[in-house]
């Protein structure tokens, strides 16, 4: 988030706003989506990317509600599984 407020600066960006509440992405035409579960030390993958399937079925609908015609991006662990997961989940036409 910082990285991205940071980097606005130096574009015509708006706003860029970070919050765990779905509602705040209302009107958003890009949504970047950072959330997931730490990898723990000797975890399989597999694993992390189940739990991290389970945060993105409760956040993507929430965030769909709100903005349905917004820009998905995905960057979480295991970042293509997530993406895939995403699109199929929100409903969102391919880009």
């Amino acid at each position: 988030m910082i990285n991205l407020q940071h980097g606005s600066l130096f574009l015509q960006t708006l706003k860029i706003v970070a919050d765990k509440d779905c509602s705040m992405t209302a009107s958003s035409k890009i949504v970047v989506i950072t959330a997931g579960v730490r990898q723990q030390e000797g975890e399989r993958r597999p694993n992390l990317v189940q739990k991290n399937v389970n945060v993105f079925k409760f956040i993507i609908p929430q965030m769909v509600k709100f903005t349905p015609d917004c820009l998905i991006i995905a960057v979480s662990n295991l970042v293509d599984i997530l993406i895939y997961v995403t699109w199929k989940i929100s409903g969102l036409p391919k880009v």
